[in-house]
């Protein structure tokens, strides 16, 4: 049996586009019906590689999500 509380789903993207959360629906689902975690959250680092973006930064606001 899983005796996780929570789990993070955390995705990074060069880009801005980001289609249908990069699967994350589906591990929500995985995680709170069958594993029984029921605090599930999406972190996104993205734009990471647009001209002009502090990837650092962008990084470092997720880092403080979790």
């Amino acid at each position: 049996m899983c005796k996780a509380k929570e789990l993070y789903y955390v995705t990074t993207a060069g880009g801005d586009f980001v289609p249908e959360e990069f699967g994350f629906g589906y591990v929500r689902a995985l995680a709170q019906g069958y594993y029984g975690i029921q605090d599930v959250k999406l972190i996104q680092a993205v734009g990471l590689d647009i001209e002009g973006a502090d990837a650092e930064q962008i990084l470092q606001e997720c880092i403080e999500k979790m």
